[in-house]
């Protein structure tokens, strides 16, 4: 990729244990609208799994007020379906449906052609997607390699990225020697678990807002960290 298709892309990524039936529980979608890199990017996550909707009723957690984005906002459409759908239609118009989309590794790619397939989108609207698609490890290795790093098939985990990149990511995303990705999986099926039996806000203690701002703030780190790797990556020396 080039500095100028880094500064303009989307970035995706989809939260949730893909041992899980319908595992993907949230998906999160960050991008720069402006040519200048040093501005604040935009963060609109969607929730797939109808039992979290309530967190987002809530209004619990404004990311604008705790990582360094210009905007936050959170979406879910009735039902699981339609918010799969209104993801991928704003895709498709976003950044006027021209800039590359962004994630790490295949398998973000691989749930979005799932729902593409699942939801009736045309031959001319997969292709436009899958056209812009990128896998953003392709463009690091270079640079993690320059840097050090085993990129080696299976070695490429972000995190490994972002630590030789210097990105801080909150120690209350972490626990111990769980990784992140596990950790908040966790507390995603709980939140999920819990609202099964919960109709207001109210009902929502303390600790379970607490969650959601994991996982949103999780969220906004993988693609925010996955963002600034690649501006390094193709930073011209």
């Amino acid at each position: 990729m080039t500095p100028r298709e880094v500064s303009e892309a989307i970035f995706v990524d989809f939260e949730g244990a893909k041992s899980d039936e319908n595992g993907e529980k949230f998906l999160g979608i960050l991008w720069n609208p402006y040519s200048d890199d040093s501005k604040k990017p935009r963060l609109r996550q969607y929730i797939l799994d109808p039992n979290l909707t309530l967190c987002a009723k809530a209004k619990i957690y404004d990311a604008t007020a705790h990582v360094s984005c210009e905007k936050h906002e959170v979406k879910y459409f009735f039902s699981r379906e339609q918010t799969e759908k209104e993801a991928v239609e704003f895709l498709l118009r976003l950044q006027n449906g021209k800039a590359r989309i962004v994630s790490w590794s295949l398998h973000d790619w691989n749930i979005l052609e799932n729902i593409m397939g699942k939801h009736g989108f045309d031959d001319e609207q997969r292709m436009n997607i899958k056209e812009r698609w990128r896998n953003a490890i392709s463009t690091a290795q270079s640079w993690g390699e320059a840097n050090g790093l085993n990129t080696a098939k299976g070695q490429n985990e972000l995190d490994l990225y972002l630590e030789t990149l210097n990105y801080e990511i909150p120690s209350f995303l972490t626990r111990d020697s769980t990784p992140g990705n596990k950790l908040i999986n966790d507390r995603m099926k709980k939140l999920s678990n819990l609202q099964m039996k919960k109709k207001k806000i109210s009902d929502l203690s303390e600790k379970q807002k607490g969650y959601w701002r994991h996982i949103c703030e999780y969220n906004f780190h993988d693609l925010e960290g996955m963002r600034q790797v690649l501006l390094k990556a193709v930073m011209k020396s």
